[in-house]
């Protein structure tokens, strides 16, 4: 799965902590990009909603067969708006850029994963782990922080008047 590979750059990674999160000034001529990263963003918020629910029928042990189309789908998107994202000049938006792209990448394999648990042959095997199953985690809490951040620190509409 060639979506999975990461290519990593020689800087540092962004985390929760990183300066990635806050977006301070404006990032100079990068419009285009900033447009494009708002617009990823606010898609991927959405689709982790879809996934979230995913996930909890996975917990509930609804049937694979049920689950299996719609999750491929979304792992499908979430790669496709991993490819989606921009290059952008500013340093800023760069490391915005990275930790989008980190969190697509999380949040795909996670749907990957907790489906394969579902499928699993021995079920009393991996029951336990998908109790634990409660969401995307701290990576959906900073997408969200982080599409607040893209719309207020730039300008743009407020996330909830975004279709």
């Amino acid at each position: 799965m060639r979506f999975f590979r990461r290519r990593r750059p020689n800087s540092t990674r962004a985390t929760a902590g990183d300066a990635a999160v806050a977006l301070p000034g404006d990032p100079g001529g990068d419009v285009a990009a900033r447009d494009a990263l708002r617009r990823i963003v606010d898609e991927a918020v959405l689709l982790q909603g879809l996934t979230e629910d995913l996930l909890a029928g996975i917990r509930l042990r609804r049937s694979l067969r049920e689950l299996a189309a719609p999750a491929r789908a979304l792992i499908g998107r979430f790669g496709e708006l991993r490819a989606a994202v921009p290059e952008p000049m500013d340093a800023r938006l760069r490391e915005v850029a990275q930790m989008l792209r980190e969190t697509l990448d999380h949040h795909a394999l996670m749907l990957h994963c907790s489906l394969d648990l579902l499928a699993d042959l021995r079920p009393e095997r991996v029951a336990g782990q998908r109790d634990q199953l409660t969401g995307l985690g701290a990576p959906a809490r900073r997408l969200c922080a982080l599409q607040e951040r893209l719309h207020g620190a730039y300008g743009g509409p407020p996330p909830s008047q975004v279709a």
